[in-house]
């Protein structure tokens, strides 16, 4: 090896190195929420005409992702001004497991019990009200009053919703 060679291939190899560490880097940023609602009211629009439809796939979509829910949520599910929640990839993977299959049954149930009827939203409540996170809001234990094409009032009770980059979701639809 001629000595302009080793100059070379050492700042070839730093180079290599360094643009795998900065990949690796970027793709386990956090990405931001995306696919939700502008607001509570818009998400719960799609909520009653998802309900409507009887689609699970379109109620599946109000709700967090496992990635947004393991690497936003659970972080910023700590008081403002506090640092983040960190959790083993085990403890984050065992939560979400539990709280989406929750959830799914969850869904299922309300499908059964509202889906293929059409509703109007009357009333908006959240039995556990609003908190501010350190990396979110939420919106704690839906109760909606609808009223059905008779106009009888029925009251559909769910999970919460979470407001993060402009985006809201559901958290889950069970009643945490």
């Amino acid at each position: 090896m001629t000595s302009l060679t080793r100059p070379f291939l050492l700042t070839f190899v730093t180079f290599c190195v360094s643009l795998a560490f900065s990949t690796l880097h970027a793709s386990s940023a956090p990405v931001p929420f995306n696919g939700g609602a502008e607001s509570v009211d818009g998400l719960l629009v799609r909520f009653v005409d998802a309900l409507e439809a009887n689609d699970a796939e379109a109620l599946q979509k109000l709700r967090v992702t496992e990635r947004e829910y393991r690497e936003l949520v659970v972080p910023g599910n700590v008081p403002k001004g506090e640092p983040a929640q960190i959790l083993s990839a085990e403890a984050s993977a065992y939560f979400w497991q539990v709280m989406d299959q929750k959830s799914r049954h969850f869904q299922e149930l309300l499908l059964r019990r509202f889906g293929g009827e059409p509703h109007a939203i009357k009333e908006v409540g959240f039995e556990k009200g609003h908190k501010e996170y350190a990396g979110h809001q939420a919106w704690r234990r839906l109760a909606l009053v609808v009223t059905d094409e008779n106009g009888n009032e029925r009251l559909i009770r769910a999970g919460s919703i979470i407001e993060r980059d402009d985006q809201f979701k559901f958290i889950s639809f069970i009643r945490d």
